[in-house]
């Protein structure tokens, strides 16, 4: 596997979504093109309900992408886990701020406080 150097800004715009932490990995583990490693077969399906697993078309082998990889035993999103649990917090923490404000808000309207 190659070694990569980002900046922080490149960084997180790199790994800004799941999608492209999943791309980048599959690029990484298969750089040239994606074989499957008992077989070398270049053809596989894409699961699109569990997009980290492909399986091969011919030998029916599932290549998962987190195996082999420090993300192994991981259950949190890969985007979670390149981005840091402070972010997810951080939007945990948003999201909480938010609900409580609306319920506030409503709570005042239903007493006609708010008017």
């Amino acid at each position: 596997m190659a070694s990569y150097r980002f900046s922080r800004v490149q960084f997180f715009k790199t790994f800004s979504t799941e999608q492209k932490v999943r791309d980048w990995l599959w690029q990484t583990c298969f750089p040239s093109d994606f074989q499957c490693p008992p077989c070398k077969s270049p053809n596989f399906y894409q699961h699109t309900s569990r997009p980290e697993i492909r399986t091969c078309r011919e030998c029916l082998k599932q290549i998962r992408l987190r195996a082999g990889t420090l993300f192994e035993h991981s259950k949190p999103p890969l985007e979670d886990l390149v981005s840091g649990p402070s972010t997810s917090r951080a939007r945990q923490a948003r999201d909480f701020r938010l609900r409580i404000a609306t319920r506030l808000k409503d709570r005042l309207l239903s007493n006609g406080l708010g008017r």
